[in-house]
């Protein structure tokens, strides 16, 4: 018993939607599978000496914030409006805190990330940490700068 030829197209026909049933597989499966060998490289570099940490939920920032250490007053550097200031208001370079141990730098919180590193960079020192200022900070600055 022989076939006619439209048995044949048929047949043809079913392998052809197989084949490519199974190719669109294999791709999907390659796609979603991608190399995981090369990390992808980023724009972010971090300088020595970083510390980077996971943020806090703002209820615990808030709890934290409360509870945290008072700076002494040597140890505080102001970042306002392009211009560094002490503890006292008084304008000052933050070369003169060379030697400090643990400076924290307060910056005004509008200020750009980028200005803030810059800011950042200017103060001498290994251990420094940066902050935001208050509002009462941040009143009495704008009453000092006038």
């Amino acid at each position: 018993m022989t076939h006619g030829a439209q048995d044949n197209a048929m047949t043809e026909i079913a392998l052809a939607l197989a084949m490519a049933f199974f190719s669109i597989l294999v791709l999907a499966l390659v796609s979603m599978g991608g190399s995981q060998a090369a990390a992808p490289k980023t724009a972010l570099t971090i300088e020595q000496g970083a510390v980077l940490s996971k943020s806090q939920p703002k209820e615990k920032a808030q709890e934290s914030s409360k509870a945290s250490l008072k700076a002494e007053p040597n140890q505080l550097l102001i970042f306002y409006g392009g211009r560094y200031f002490n503890a006292a208001l008084k304008e000052t370079n933050p070369a003169s805190y060379a030697g400090r141990k643990n400076i924290i730098l307060a910056v005004d919180p509008s200020i750009s990330m980028t200005d803030a590193l810059e800011a950042e960079k200017l103060v001498p020192g290994d251990r420094k940490i940066v902050t935001t200022l208050d509002k009462k900070w941040i009143a009495a600055l704008k009453e000092k700068v006038k």
